[in-house]
């Protein structure tokens, strides 16, 4: 696989668009475009079986199917269309999830699969095959069985190809919240148990502006966030518990808990909270939240190395793709906008004001 040159790579690229024509006139192709980044992202189902795995997070996205597209994917999965891969490429599926520790890559990516047209990743476990052409600018994302999808996935979908794409454009997605108000939006890094969606959360229920909760698109060149997903995660059931009436919202609440095959609670915001999303927001600063023992909240200057601490370890791991890359645009990032620490307090009410305050000062 890793003499595999771009001419094999775009072979098996055609492979999967194959598969996906003949998926597709099985079931028909059902069309989706949704604003992406001031940007036409054109979604072609083949049947209806993966819309419920995909949608909700970008519904609040949307717009009119019309004209031309700047980013077309086109989705299929082997078994409510009753077509298998073309020969070929079924076979190398099968020798991934029997030699995946060969052919797989660090994050997902397939040894030999990717060069400077042609990415790719396989998702062992729920065994999703996800292809990009660069030349194109055309994604495939194919699932044997739609009902294995992760949860995950379902809340941040087709990421893989989303971030290859607009990481392209200049336009890179981060692992972070970002909220704000008519003043602006900060950037709330996504460091391990320090509040971040609990805070996101209560900033949107007290009536400020959200982007996203967990990934945002940051254009450097425009200085705005641009919005991705409308899904928020809280940890554990008393996360849930900590907002009254939530747990009526989460949507896997059933599922919801810290066993191995258990679920972190999942809000989808277009559906609870439309009037707090917003697709695009001018960015002021970067704060990086830390819980403090008192009930006040401040927020204190800090260093643009605290910034890229916390930014940088969540966003090359959650994301494939060249690391290098990924650690230098996220240093441009920290460097652009001011960074500042939020000392989170007891007092969730007083989270979202110090906030707004911060943000009509800075």
């Amino acid at each position: 696989m890793n003499g595999y040159n771009e001419t094999d790579q775009l072979a098996f690229f055609k492979l999967l668009e194959e598969g996906f024509e003949r998926a597709s006139s099985e079931t028909g192709v059902l069309t989706r475009d949704f604003a992406v980044a001031g940007r036409r992202l054109r979604l072609r189902f083949a049947g209806q079986a993966l819309e419920p795995a995909i949608l909700p997070a970008i519904e609040h996205l949307a717009i009119p199917t019309e004209g031309s597209s700047d980013f077309s994917i086109d989705l299929f999965d082997a078994h409510s269309t009753g077509t298998p891969l073309p020969f070929l490429a079924a076979r190398f599926v099968d020798l991934l999830k029997l030699r995946w520790w060969e052919l797989l890559e660090g994050r997902r990516e397939i040894a030999g699969l990717n060069g400077s047209r042609i990415r790719s990743v396989f998702h062992l476990g729920p065994d999703i095959l996800v292809l990009w052409d660069k030349q194109q600018n055309r994604g495939l994302y194919w699932v044997e069985k739609a009902d294995t999808i992760p949860y995950y996935e379902k809340g941040y979908p087709l990421s893989v190809l989303m971030n290859w794409w607009l990481s392209s454009l200049g336009c890179p997605m981060v692992h972070a919240a970002c909220i704000g108000n008519e003043s602006g939006a900060v950037l709330l890094t996504a460091r391990g148990g320090s509040g971040k969606s609990t805070t996101t959360l209560n900033c949107v229920q007290s009536g400020m502006r959200i982007v996203g909760d967990d990934y945002a698109a940051i254009d450097l060149q425009g200085g705005r966030a641009h919005s991705l997903y409308n899904t928020i995660k809280l940890k554990t059931l008393a996360d849930v518990q900590r907002f009254p009436g939530l747990d009526k919202q989460v949507c896997n609440l059933d599922r919801v808990g810290d066993g191995q095959d258990q679920e972190k609670a999942m809000v989808f915001l277009h559906q609870h909270y439309p009037q707090g999303l917003i697709d695009s927001m001018p960015l002021r600063a970067i704060l990086v939240p830390r819980i403090v023992d008192r009930s006040e909240t401040t927020i204190v200057p800090a260093s643009a190395a605290e910034a890229f601490k916390a930014l940088a370890p969540s966003t090359v791991f959650q994301l494939p793709g060249n690391a290098h890359d990924t650690f230098r645009t996220l240093a441009q990032v920290t460097r652009k906008w001011p960074t500042y620490e939020i000392q989170l307090g007891s007092d969730f009410g007083l989270i979202p004001s110090a906030i707004e305050n911060f943000l009509r000062e800075i």
